[in-house]
Parts: structure tokens; C-alpha cells; sequence
């Protein structure tokens, strides 16, 4: 989990590109383990970091299903719209990848 935090970190500090590779491999990590208490934690950091303009449906989709997953650690408040539908875990991490392939976060490399 040290690993999120430091991705956590480096997407408030303004590195986006660098939290998006590192979420990367962390959601595939636990993808394969299939440690999902703290894929759900970190569904919700990434969900958290800067997107698209007008590109709100994937956060939504992440903070539902995390939100909404029996087996996730409490979150920080609710954010669940009731209109995104909850998705099985494999379409979770199908969108965490495709929000993190269509991020333009590559205004901070340098």
C-alpha cells in the first residue's frame, strides 16, 4: 500500500503521467492476486486524479463500484450517483486501464 500512497502523492503533486504509469502496474498487481480490499482503495485514488474535461463517467463508474463493493474499505464519503450502474469487478478494472489510456496526462513530462 506504501506504493499507492506514493502514487497518491505524486497525482496531487501535479505528476499525473507518473501516478497514471504506476497505477498502471499497481491495479494489474492486484488484478492478479486478486487482492481486491486494496484494489478498491486504490480504484478510488485513481478515480480521484485529474481526467479529461467533460470525462466524468469513469471516476463515477470507480467510486460506485468501490463504493457499493461489500469486500472495499469504507470510503471517504459517498460519492455514488445512483444513475452509473455497477459493474462486474472484471469491467471495473476494464475501465480503471481505459481511463488510464485515455488521460492526456502528458502536460507534466518533462
Amino acid at each position: 500500500m506504501a506504493t499507492v500512497g506514493l502514487l497518491t502523492v505524486r497525482g496531487r503533486a501535479g505528476r499525473v503521467h507518473e501516478a497514471l504509469e504506476g497505477y498502471r502496474e499497481v491495479v494489474g498487481s492486484f488484478a492478479r492476486t486478486g487482492n481486491w480490499t486494496h484494489q478498491w482503495a486504490t480504484l478510488r485514488d485513481l478515480a480521484d486524479l485529474p481526467h479529461r474535461p467533460g470525462d466524468h463517467e469513469p471516476a463515477a463508474l470507480l467510486h460506485a463500484a468501490a463504493d457499493q463493493a461489500p469486500d472495499a474499505p469504507a470510503g471517504a464519503g459517498s460519492r455514488t450517483r445512483t444513475d452509473v450502474p455497477v459493474p462486474s469487478r472484471e469491467a471495473v478494472i476494464d475501465a480503471a486501464r481505459d481511463a488510464i489510456a485515455r488521460n492526456p496526462a502528458g502536460a507534466d513530462r518533462s
